[in-house]
This record gives C-alpha cells, sequence and structure tokens, in this order.
C-alpha cells in the first residue's frame, strides 16, 4: 500500500517561502546591525557585514533544506517491509524490515499548526524519520493503517 503525505511541489513552496522571508530578515538584520554600529569602536565594515550576512543566509538555506525535504513524503507499506521516499535531491529512498520498526507515531507540529499533524517512525536503533506534514484525520488513519500492514 503506498500512502502519500505531500508532494514535491507542496514542499518546493514551503522551501521557496521560507528563504524568502530568511532572506528579508537577514538582509533587515545586516543593513541595521551595520548602521547602528556605524562609527562605535565595534564598526563593521559594509563588507564584513556583508559576508557575515550571506553565510547567515547559506546556513539558515541548509537548515531549511533539509527541515522541508528531510521528511518522508510517502511510504510503501507491505506486511514485511515499509519503504520511504523522500522529496529533493539528497535524500534517496529508505527501506526498513518490519521488525525494525519500534513505533509509529502521530504528533503535531507545534500549536500553531492545529489541522495539521506528521507521522513519526521510531526505529528499534532509535533513529526516528519524520512524514511531510498532512491532515489531521489523514495522519491517524495512515499510523492505523501502517501499524496493521506491519503486524501490530
Amino acid at each position: 500500500m503506498l500512502l502519500h503525505f505531500a508532494n514535491e511541489a507542496q514542499l518546493l513552496q514551503a522551501l521557496q517561502m521560507s528563504m524568502f522571508w530568511g532572506a528579508l530578515v537577514v538582509v533587515v538584520t545586516t543593513v541595521l546591525m551595520t548602521a547602528s554600529l556605524q562609527g562605535t569602536k565595534s564598526e563593521i565594515r559594509n563588507s564584513t557585514a556583508v559576508m557575515l550576512g550571506c553565510l547567515f543566509y547559506l546556513l539558515f538555506g541548509i537548515l531549511t533544506y533539509r527541515e522541508q525535504y528531510g521528511s518522508f513524503t510517502a511510504a510503501e507499506v507491505d506486511s514485511q517491509h515499509i519503504t520511504l521516499q523522500f522529496a529533493g535531491h539528497y535524500f534517496e529512498p529508505q527501506t526498513f524490515e518490519a521488525g525494525q520498526v519500534a513505533a509509529i507515531k502521530a504528533d503535531r507540529p507545534g500549536k500553531g499548526e492545529t489541522r495539521q499533524c506528521y507521522l513519526n517512525l521510531i526505529l528499534v536503533s532509535g533513529e526516528s524519520y519524520r512524514s511531510a506534514p498532512a491532515s489531521d484525520v489523514d495522519c491517524e488513519a495512515y499510523r492505523q493503517q501502517i501499524a496493521t500492514l506491519l503486524g501490530r
């Protein structure tokens, strides 16, 4: 059985919005930092401020990419295996034996997203894999379907 949580277009849109707001915050912070320190002992040259801003934006991009594309978008489940599929170029599909799965939990991302949840697949080794956000109803149904197919 193949269960879909999100498609690549949805994740790309979320990544683009995160990168846009991240760029805005980095630019505003860099400009304010440079302007507020001008003429003091702690003055930062414009070139140094731009390099720091670029470095922070690069770090933000790396962390945002991992957060957006590091969650699985689909799970193919049968009685013996579960294969997790990811979006993006750096994450390959992962296959696990049914015995490797310790627990399957449905969790919420936080207080602001009350209509969304995600599945958290926890392995016996302690590793956990998080799904892309799905609707509340789908999450619990998917959790039950995966548990049933894996014989839990």
